[in-house]
């Protein structure tokens, strides 16, 4: 479905940068910039066409034991329900937000350790702000290990039954540490050579980010927590690796 193109009028000032209106048709605030070679202060308008774009987002929201680990303010289950909240509020007239756990609630009801994840309690939608805050706080309390292949493969089978309208897919990855569980569903160690991830929890979620690539999806990672970014001996860790596969790595410098 192709949505239609909106005009788009900026005032801008000749001798400094200024924000067009906040919300026109939508649109997000605009920084415009002066034009080249100007000497004096005068105001110009221009009217810039855009074209808006659908984007459905599924929240995958890590309830893992270690989110209750104290972070910031709170905990870290606390910083990540009060971000995502804040997030789905601020835009769920303009993005649609889905919702999906992990690990599942109560356990896998086979005895293992708790290493499934639940399918999507809300698919994409707008309006859904009220209740993803109740899955929110349904996640306490927290509990479980960290099942982020398994998650991750649930939610491209979610995406795969949706019907395409051409909208922007989206996976919003929010955990606080790297994935213990593998595609099995078991706990298990990692095996890492200077070559990269050769088997494990992190391999595993690292071939079912490329596979909902492969089906259109991008996965952008919310890491919650200290020390995410770089292991001990320097390398990337597999949040960071995780990122980068999935098609929003960190930005240059920061």
């Amino acid at each position: 479905m192709r949505v239609p193109a909106f005009l788009l009028f900026v005032v801008t000032t000749a001798c400094g940068a200024t924000k067009a209106p906040p919300e026109v048709d939508g649109s997000v605030p605009t920084l415009s910039l002066p034009e080249a070679g100007a000497t004096s202060c005068r105001q110009v308008t221009r009217t810039v066409e855009f074209e808006p774009r659908l984007a459905d987002v599924l929240i995958l929201f890590d309830r893992s034991g270690s989110m209750n680990a104290a972070f910031g303010d709170g905990s870290r289950y606390s910083v990540e329900a009060r971000i995502l909240s804040d997030l789905v509020t601020t835009y769920e007239r303009r993005i649609r937000f889905g919702m999906q756990t992990f690990p599942r609630k109560y356990g896998c009801g086979d005895g293992a350790a708790a290493c499934c994840a639940d399918q999507p309690q809300l698919s994409p939608a707008f309006g859904n702000a009220e209740a993803i805050a109740e899955v929110i706080a349904d996640a306490a309390p927290v509990d479980g290990h960290t099942p982020t292949a398994l998650a991750l493969a649930v939610a491209r089978e979610h995406f795969a039954k949706l019907p395409s309208d051409g909208a922007d897919r989206f996976v919003l990855l929010s955990t606080d540490g790297v994935p213990s569980c593998n595609l099995a569903g078991r706990l298990a160690p990692d095996e890492r050579e200077a070559s990269g991830w050769l088997a494990g929890p992190c391999r595993d979620a690292l071939t079912a980010v490329d596979e909902l690539r492969s089906g259109g999806v991008r996965v952008v990672v919310l890491a919650v927590g200290d020390g995410l970014e770089r292991d001990v001996r320097g390398r990337a860790t597999c949040l960071e690796d995780l990122a980068r596969r999935g098609g929003a790595p960190r930005p240059v410098g920061e």
